[in-house]
């Protein structure tokens, strides 16, 4: 295996489904600059619009959205979908 520097390598960042649901899905959108929120945001890693993300939710790989007018969105690729994942 080739060496490849640190910015080189995907980070994927490791979340509970408590946590996606409590940071991500049900977050105000108007309490974005709230210290709990930028808190676990620095504990993970994650800015706002960083585009999407490669995360695990629960061991599950996922793409969120980070835009701060989207943010938290869970993104699916052409023919995914929560219920049907692409083969």
């Amino acid at each position: 295996m080739a060496f490849r520097p640190d910015s080189e390598v995907k980070k994927v960042v490791q979340m509970t489904r408590a946590e996606q649901v409590k940071f991500c899905r049900d977050w105000d959108v108007d309490k974005l600059d709230d210290p709990e929120l930028k808190n676990w945001m620095q504990e993970k890693g994650l800015e706002f619009d960083q585009g999407i993300v490669d995360i695990e939710i629960d061991g599950k790989a996922e793409r969120m959205q980070t835009a701060k007018t989207d943010w938290g969105t869970l993104e699916y690729r052409p023919g995914e979908s929560p219920e049907q994942p692409a083969e």
